[in-house]
């Protein structure tokens, strides 16, 4: 990250901002730190005329092996409809990454029927606080039933932040619920 943060200050010297990028590339590889990765290969594509973005993507994920993200990543880049693919990219981008703006859309086409609903109450912008009470009792539901201890974290995180945000729109018996949901998933 620091690789990929300094780079941009060395644009004078293209060999020493392409070395740096590349190495951010490697570096983010090796740490699966696939949010990085991404970003530097889109700053490298950006940055050097001829580079094919998604040809740079797809070699950097190769170089991190047969880890799960990556090869999910690395399929969705070749062919975006897999839904199993689809899932594994999505969490991470929402639980990992926390690039909600990316990982909805996975999630909508994800294999988890429950995953995908909720995130597509997300996608179609909860306007009011029951709207959004309704998102929030979608994914707390989400959370309840995930097994997953890596994934219950961020579940019952996005649950959280819309029951803050429809407990500002609510009042009495239905707010109490919402503050004791607050207070719950706070523990967690």
């Amino acid at each position: 990250r620091k690789l990929l943060s300094e780079a941009p200050k060395n644009k004078t010297d293209p060999a020493l901002y392409h070395q740096m990028l590349t190495e951010a590339v490697r570096c983010a590889a090796e740490s699966e730190d696939y949010d990085t990765l991404l970003t530097a290969c889109e700053q490298y594509a950006a940055s050097f005329a001829g580079v094919d973005v998604v040809a740079e993507k797809l070699a950097a994920l190769k170089k991190a092996g047969s880890r799960p993200v990556a090869q999910a990543i690395s399929k969705l880049l070749e062919k975006g409809g897999d839904p199993a693919a689809n899932l594994v990219a999505g969490k991470w981008f929402a639980f990992s990454a926390f690039r909600w703006n990316d990982a909805l859309p996975m999630l909508v086409l994800g294999a988890d029927a429950d995953i995908a609903k909720v995130a597509q109450m997300e996608l179609d912008k909860p306007a009011n606080a029951e709207e959004r009470l309704q998102v929030a009792d979608a994914w707390y539901e989400v959370y309840r039933k995930a097994t997953a201890k890596e994934d219950k974290g961020g579940m019952a995180a996005r649950a959280m932040n819309w029951y803050q945000q429809a407990a500002k729109g609510m009042q009495g018996l239905a707010k109490e619920r919402v503050d004791k949901r607050i207070a719950e998933l706070d523990r967690v």
